[in-house]
């Protein structure tokens, strides 16, 4: 089905699109296929391939991992979500999955199982999520190298955004436009991101950084990462 390769398309390797507001619409889309199937009782899939639909699955556990505390959110890039919150989502998921991880969120833990890590590294898209526990209140910080190519990309490398005791501490400033101009030309440059960087120089857009190091255990999380000036 061409619409159901569309979707695809906004999934990345990793299972998850760039912001999570996409990662949400491009999963309430896929499953939106499915709602005339529900309504008439009909078994059959508009489309067979079911590695197209259990993208759908994947992405709810890259936003199990990626979310803020709380399922909240976590301002970056070219996000517009704000204050919103992904349990709704991963509800109409665990609605035709049963995937242990997601139905966990979904029941306030009553049923599932909760996921074994608290952190994780997305090696292609060069994403880190590090935090302390699965509550509300937990230190979170995420942080990724991906570049900052594509339309919506922001030369964000190495920039860190902290949540903390259910607060933002650290946010990205989003974006101001989808157009040109001065502002938004800030708003996605390095300076306005939580980052370092040297003599007011941007950010290269033709080179990728890397992720040296991960580390996760019981007691601390690790990353090494760089990124290149222009």
């Amino acid at each position: 089905h061409p619409r159901v390769r569309r979707q695809r398309q906004m999934c990345i390797r990793d299972s998850g699109e760039a912001s999570l507001a996409y990662a949400g619409m491009s999963t309430n889309n896929t499953l939106g296929y499915i709602k005339p199937n529900t309504m008439t009782g009909n078994p059959d899939l508009p489309f067979r391939d079911e590695d197209y639909f259990d993208d759908a699955r994947k992405i709810g556990l890259y936003l199990i991992n990626a979310c803020a505390p709380g399922m909240r959110d976590n301002q970056w890039g070219d996000g517009a979500a704000y204050s919103s919150q992904y349990i709704s989502t991963l509800t109409s998921i665990n609605k035709e999955f049963d995937d242990p991880y997601i139905k966990y969120f979904v029941t306030e833990g009553k049923e599932g199982m909760i996921p074994p890590h608290t952190s994780y590294m997305y090696k292609n898209t060069k994403r880190t999520i590090m935090r302390s526990d699965w509550g509300e209140d937990a230190v979170y910080i995420f942080s990724d190298v991906d570049g900052g190519t594509g339309y919506h990309g922001h030369k964000d490398d190495n920039a860190i955004i902290l949540s903390a005791y259910g607060r933002n501490l650290l946010s990205d400033q989003l974006f101001y436009s989808y157009g040109t101009g001065p502002i938004k030309n800030y708003l996605t440059s390095a300076k306005a991101h939580n980052t370092i960087t040297i003599d007011g120089a941007n950010q290269s857009t033709t080179k990728k950084g890397q992720i040296n190091h991960w580390e996760t255990n019981g007691i601390y999380d690790n990353t090494v990462s760089y990124t290149h000036l222009t």
